[in-house]
């Protein structure tokens, strides 16, 4: 009985060990051993330029490689209704420069952007907050011999926002 006992005490402090707090933010990355697991109250969104006619305009054409314009010129590339924190930036070219003009990041319907630079200064590594190791192009670092890039950005501490991210 005392064996059983022990065995259920093991079991229950077993399953309280597993539960854990939802890191959010910044705070998500800190414990970079809690990335594997999945939090509840979550809910991701994903942009792509994909071919939504299944066809293989993936971007090529720039068919679906935005929202939408705004009056003012600007591509809009990503909205979000908030609150919400934005984990990952990955943007694919298909040469090792991205020579696609400004990114501006506009928070909560901030009439000027928060954040702005050149595309190709993003993934730099050397323009704050997105600095080198948490940002790159991931195809010039690993496989030097491919054609185009995969430049991305992980460290969103930055990126939370409570009403609508623009970008």
């Amino acid at each position: 009985m005392r064996r059983m006992a022990l065995v259920g005490l093991a079991v229950v402090l077993g399953i309280c060990g597993a539960v854990r707090g939802q890191a959010v933010g910044a705070a998500y990355y800190e414990n970079l051993g809690d990335l594997p697991y999945l939090y509840g109250n979550i809910s991701s969104h994903y942009l792509s330029s994909y071919d939504r006619t299944g066809g293989n305009d993936d971007g090529f054409r720039g068919t679906y490689s935005q929202l939408y314009v705004q009056d003012n010129g600007e591509h809009v590339i990503f909205e979000e209704k908030g609150p919400g924190c934005v984990y990952n930036l990955w943007f694919t070219g298909s040469g090792i420069d991205l020579h696609w003009g400004k990114i501006r990041l506009y928070f909560d319907g901030e009439k000027t952007p928060r954040f702005e630079c050149e595309a190709r200064d993003l993934f730099s590594g050397s323009r704050k907050p997105f600095v080198y190791p948490l940002v790159g192009h991931s195809l010039r670092q690993v496989h030097p011999g491919l054609h185009g890039t995969r430049p991305r950005q992980r460290y969103p501490r930055e990126l939370l926002f409570a009403g609508v991210l623009l970008l």
